[in-house]
């Protein structure tokens, strides 16, 4: 099998692109009502943030808010912690999981 060669400079322009660009309405309100489940203490990295607008490009933001209920019910129990090392990684997984959730909803029939 042989392996995938990408250009870098290629990838790298499509991403400072990407980070270039203005976040829609819909991806300003899904970082909203993400920051919204966790504590006022946690700053989510610009990579986090620009993952969770690419999912509006992807899915329909019913969808998304929907995903985000899920993945909070489910990943977050520490709820308002702040800097405990177990509600930051509860943090990562929550938002770690809302794509997966979203991509096997989208498959369902």
């Amino acid at each position: 099998m042989k392996k995938a060669t990408t250009d870098n400079k290629s990838v790298n322009e499509i991403i400072n692109n990407y980070k270039n660009k203005e976040p829609s309405n819909e991806a300003k309100a899904v970082l909203a009502y993400v920051e919204s489940k966790i504590s006022k203490h946690v700053v989510l990295p610009k990579r986090t943030q620009y993952s969770l607008y690419k999912l509006t490009d992807l899915y329909h933001i019913d969808n998304i808010l929907e995903a985000i209920d899920i993945s909070s019910d489910n990943y977050l129990c520490y709820a308002e912690q702040g800097d405990n090392e177990d509600y930051l990684m509860e943090v990562e997984d929550f938002i770690s999981k809302i794509g997966g959730i979203l991509y096997n909803k989208s498959r369902k029939i």
